[in-house]
């Protein structure tokens, strides 16, 4: 039957809320000590909080295009029990996406529900999702497949492949001079040790610590990516995602990004939300940029210039001779090469979807500026994290007070005249500038300021065509002065001067 989001039927209703992907009126369906089982996991979801968490992680990993059906519903009043499958949006009945679910109502409401999918010989929990999710992401861009080629061809070479691509013996021989490499370079972190305790730490090849730091460094700027700032990702628990990813990337660096460029979320149009503490250090400090550039600059100059030029070379070609022979026989050594290669190839992937949430309105010109500044390797990251565009600042976020909040006294001086966001840092207004002049080496158009602000319009007082013209305003773009009404005022928002707006 046809599912009616007006159905008196709370099941009804609920299903319809699904396929619209309305998780909040969906669990609206629900009393609110529900229970919720899913005999695809081993726990029941208790509560209307732990249900839409759930719903809210189901949902993002399934395309909008799938959609329950309801094949049969019987409907006992306090009873109700339906029979369902799982349609594409061409109508099609997809494979292993039928099931059957029972309902206890209580008050008009769901007090209970119990479902029963197509059987699974374990309970696969979201690991069957992960792969359908997984599918998908892969269908709608095609172009994931390439990260995905390349992470298979990495760990094929790195951990099994023996006398192949990679000189050594594989991972899986668990080799003794390897492990000893990875701990006399691990305390030889960020050079700490050799530069207060040389007699102290073990040496290793200037050119393979200065590489090995460089990667370190490298994977950590990735980092800055993680706060966006994302309602979905709040709610459901993945915004520390790419937090996990960076963690890895410590230890097995493309062993983990590679897999996260291909089965990341697509980037949405939801609105932004709060920040969490994490995400907003990340957002606002240019020091993190800045500390992880000068590292890697520093393990440049180490490889260049440390140690025993009689043992390791005096000048750069005597040098990399004796990082060739060092490398004849080392897997590990010579994988931090590839791993360079491999963040330099991929390392603006993640660029366009961080410019779309901070500047949807950005100039073509200037987004294209952008990726050429975040395609040269490693430095062209760390300007781009400084210069990049801050996140919309946006009212009513959530993030227990460490959100954004619109300024009520913003000034010109706060907004730069392409329409993109700022804030009052003084680090972004230098930022800002340098980029200004980087930018004025190419031939692109000055735009028009953008008239945004939240969800309300007004009409020019400039005169002219524009005095006819409505501005529909979201977010809190360029400076622009309107004329109020007099009886406009929203509660809680002062105004400098009244009926006045900038």
């Amino acid at each position: 039957p046809p599912l009616r989001a007006e159905s008196s039927s709370p099941v009804e209703r609920y299903f319809a809320a699904w396929n619209r992907r309305d998780m909040d009126a969906a669990v609206a369906c629900f009393v609110e000590d529900c229970e919720y089982e899913d005999t695809q996991y081993n726990d029941p979801f208790v509560g209307k909080e732990k249900l839409k968490k759930h719903l809210l992680r189901v949902a993002k990993k399934l395309p909008r295009s799938f959609v329950f059906v309801l094949d049969d519903v019987a409907d006992a009043g306090d009873k109700v029990g339906v029979r369902w499958h799982v349609e594409d949006e061409g109508g099609r009945a997809l494979p292993f996406a039928r099931g059957a679910s029972m309902y206890d109502i209580r008050g008009g409401l769901i007090a209970k529900g119990f479902d029963v999918p197509e059987p699974a010989p374990l309970k696969g929990g979201d690991a069957g999702l992960n792969l359908l999710s997984a599918a998908s992401k892969l269908i709608a861009e095609p172009v994931r497949v390439v990260p995905l080629l390349a992470f298979f061809v990495y760990c094929q070479q790195l951990f099994l492949a023996e006398n192949q691509l990679l000189p050594g013996p594989s991972a899986l021989r668990l080799d003794v001079a390897t492990w000893l490499e990875v701990r006399d370079l691990s305390l030889n972190f960020w050079f700490v040790g050799p530069l207060l305790f040389p007699a102290t730490f073990p040496e290793r090849h200037p050119v393979l610590e200065g590489v090995f730091n460089v990667v370190l460094a490298w994977s950590a700027l990735f980092a800055a990516f993680a706060a966006d700032g994302r309602a979905s990702k709040t709610n459901t628990d993945s915004n520390d995602f790419l937090f996990k990813t960076v963690v890895g990337m410590q230890f097995l660096t493309n062993a983990f990004y590679l897999p996260y460029l291909a089965t990341r979320d697509a980037e949405d149009d939801k609105p932004l939300c709060g920040l969490t503490p994490v995400e907003r250090f990340l957002e606002t400090s240019r020091l993190f940029p800045v500390v992880f550039g000068l590292v890697g600059l520093a393990s440049v100059a180490w490889a260049l210039a440390a140690r025993d030029p009689a043992l390791y070379g005096a000048d750069l070609p005597a040098r990399l001779d004796t990082f060739r022979a060092a490398l004849a026989d080392d897997r590990l050594g010579s994988s931090f090469l590839v791993d360079l290669g491999l963040y330099a190839l991929f390392q603006a992937w993640l660029v366009p979807d961080d410019l779309r949430r901070r500047s949807p309105a950005m100039s073509v010109e200037k987004r294209r500026a952008f990726l050429a500044l975040a395609s040269v390797p490693f430095l062209g990251l760390v300007l781009y994290l400084i210069l990049r565009p801050p996140l919309p600042l946006l009212g009513g976020a959530r993030g227990g007070g460490n959100d954004y909040a619109p300024s009520s006294s913003s000034s010109s001086s706060d907004v730069d005249d392409d329409g993109d966001d700022d804030d009052s840092v003084s680090t972004t207004h230098g930022a800002r500038r340098l980029l200004s002049g980087l930018l004025s080496f190419l031939p692109l158009r000055k735009r028009q300021p953008q008239h945004h602000l939240s969800n309300y319009a007004f009409s020019s007082p400039r005169g002219g065509d524009r005095g006819a013209d409505v501005l529909p305003l979201r977010g809190t773009l360029t400076r622009y002065d309107f004329q109020v009404p007099a009886d406009f005022r929203r509660p809680g928002t002062p105004l400098e001067e009244p009926g006045l707006l900038s």
